[in-house]
Parts: C-alpha cells; structure tokens; sequence
C-alpha cells in the first residue's frame, strides 16, 4: 500500500484467486517483468481511501514517472475513473480518463473517502498500452499501400 499522510492506493491481489503467487492484500507497485513492444496491460481497479482519522476535505491519487525506468513516449498511458462511493458529491463523473504526461505528474483530487481498508473506496485503472506508431510512418504505410494497389 502507499501511504501518503495517511491515503493510501493499491491494487488488491488475493493468493490462488488468478495467478497471483504473493501474499495476499494491496500492493502499490509492479515490479514484474516489462512490457513487450506490442503488449498492452491493465491493473484495475486501484483503490484508493484515506484511514478515519484524515481530516482534510480532499485526498489525491498521483502518478509519477520513474527516473530509473522512464515511460516510452510512444506508448500512451491513460488513467481511468471506475467506482466512486456512495456520497461523495464533487466526484469525477465514473468513466473520466486522463492522458498520463510522459514526462511530468499527475494527481487526481477526489473528495476524501475514509475506511479502515480500500474495500469500498474509490476504484481506478491504469493502462499502458502498446506502442503507438508515429503518424507519419501510418501515413507513409497507407500511402505505400494505395500507390501499390493503383498499379
């Protein structure tokens, strides 16, 4: 889980329930094994709650590049609004995306949901998806290919 005074957001995995082979709770990173070029991937749903004794009115869920492992800016890395708790007025609309920066951080504000555990709080996903190609090299493929097919 990461603890941010008291906030915390991660991705419940339960032991033999998928093919999660770690114990089971919430966990605020991945570190398994990267990408390949062409795979895509999806860790839903994150949650994210505050413990009871957070005060403030709004709480917020920050994605940030790592320096040792720099996103590909080929890739587009969206972030995705999945669940929001009953009673909380001021909320992201469910289904609101945000494009990830590749070079800079992004932070979320929700108004606060206080638990003793994620169970019911807010739910997001975040997606990497596979390498995107650069739109001149699609333009030069499809005209490639019209230029073929009119001979």
């Amino acid at each position: 889980m990461g603890n941010n005074n008291a906030g915390y957001a991660g991705v419940y995995h339960e032991r033999g329930a998928t093919d999660w082979e770690g114990s089971t709770g919430y966990y605020f990173s991945d570190f398994r094994a990267s990408l390949a070029e062409d795979e895509s991937k999806i860790w839903s749903p994150i949650h994210l709650w505050a413990t009871p004794n957070y005060s403030a009115d709004e709480m917020y869920i920050t994605f940030e590049p790592a320096s040792w492992a720099p996103p590909n800016p080929t890739r587009e890395y969206v972030v995705e609004l999945e669940y929001v708790p009953d009673g909380m007025n001021g909320a992201p609309v469910v289904g609101t995306r945000w494009l990830l920066p590749t070079e800079d951080t992004l932070s979320i504000a929700v108004p606060t949901y206080t638990a003793n555990d994620g169970a019911g709080g807010y739910r997001f996903s975040f997606t990497i998806s596979a390498v995107v190609p650069e739109p001149t090299a699609t333009i030069g493929l499809l005209l490639g290919l019209f230029l073929r097919r009119r001979r």
